[in-house]
């Protein structure tokens, strides 16, 4: 497979709720053996869980009349593969009688986390300049120190003690 050919693909599935939840994943095996003899790397994977869907799905299974789900096991895998081997993972699933229902969309690659730095950290400018001579005029009262007892008294004296 030519590198600059693969792209990063999702499959995501519904799993027929006739199959018990534990064996929901050997309905997807035969597409994980397609995968592994293309020699494709899967990034990311969740297992078939059951759920109740939003809405009911049809589906006519060959031979019958169609029949409703209202609830099936759902999952995903993520994989980088070329066009060649989606066709062929497209006919898979749409051939298997478990899978309800598949989406195969191209992902994209996550973008990696920004680290901050404190270079990155913006500096803020105020909104005018202040310079010396207009902080320097500016009169700073002298702080004077106070006593408990005159502390206490003025507080009785306040609340009218």
């Amino acid at each position: 497979m030519d590198p600059e050919l693969m792209r990063l693909y999702e499959i995501s599935y519904l799993v027929s709720p006739a199959l018990a939840e534990d064996k929901a994943s050997s309905a997807v095996l035969p597409l994980k053996d397609l995968l592994a003899g293309k020699n494709v790397v899967v990034s990311a994977e969740e297992f078939p869980k059951f759920r109740r869907l939003a809405y009911p799905i049809r589906v006519a299974a060959t031979g019958e009349k169609k029949q409703v789900f209202d609830s099936a096991s759902f999952g995903w895998i993520r994989f980088e593969a070329d066009a060649e081997t989606i066709g062929e993972a497209k006919k898979l699933f749409a051939s298997s009688p478990d899978i309800i229902r598949f989406l195969i969309v191209k992902a994209e690659a996550p973008e990696p986390a920004k680290i901050f730095t404190s270079r990155s950290v913006r500096h803020i400018e105020p909104a005018f300049p202040i310079s010396e001579k207009q902080t320097s005029g500016i009169p700073v009262e002298p702080k004077a120190i106070v006593s408990e007892e005159e502390l206490d008294r003025k507080i009785d004296e306040l609340v009218g003690v």
